[in-house]
């Protein structure tokens, strides 16, 4: 493996973090905690979310190639992409981070649909769309509970 398929393979399983068991959820985990360290500075959390969306895109397809599975449960990128994707745009609470959190690994792991149509577009975009579908259903569930006021 040369030091791009390298760079590729240790971005998309962020350094490591994909090996981890529940990789999904360790890498969600992370990314919420980076969350509540930038959350306050809007422009610098917008370029998080951008950054990870970007990256998980670039290396996403072609890290799956180099693991040699569809979709490896070990590229993780997305995952921390659709965590920022799932806050934005919500004021902080504590009740949010902790239902946004469940929510989204709730639709990541079941897969509602049109997520598994999605997912089988096969290379970046059937590994990255389905966490943004899985991050904006989060997004907009809490964006009503807000509205309504229902968790404070």
């Amino acid at each position: 493996m040369n030091s791009k398929e390298k760079l590729i393979k240790y971005s998309a399983i962020f350094f490591g973090l994909g090996h981890l068991p529940a990789s999904g959820t360790a890498a969600s985990i992370v990314a919420l905690i980076i969350y509540l360290f930038i959350r306050g500075n809007y422009l610098c959390y917008i370029l998080a979310t951008l950054l990870f969306l970007l990256a998980a895109f670039l290396v996403s397809g072609k890290a799956e190639k180099l693991l040699g599975k569809k979709d490896s449960s070990h590229i993780v990128l997305d995952e921390m992409a659709g965590m920022f994707i799932a806050f934005m745009f919500l004021p902080f609470k504590w009740a949010y981070v902790v239902s946004g959190f469940i929510l989204f690994r709730f639709f990541d792991i079941v897969k509602v649909w049109p997520m598994r149509k999605v997912e089988a577009l096969g290379g970046s975009a059937g590994v990255v769309l389905d966490d943004v579908l899985a991050a904006l259903y989060t997004n907009v569930i809490l964006q009503l509970l807000s509205a309504a006021n229902i968790l404070g």
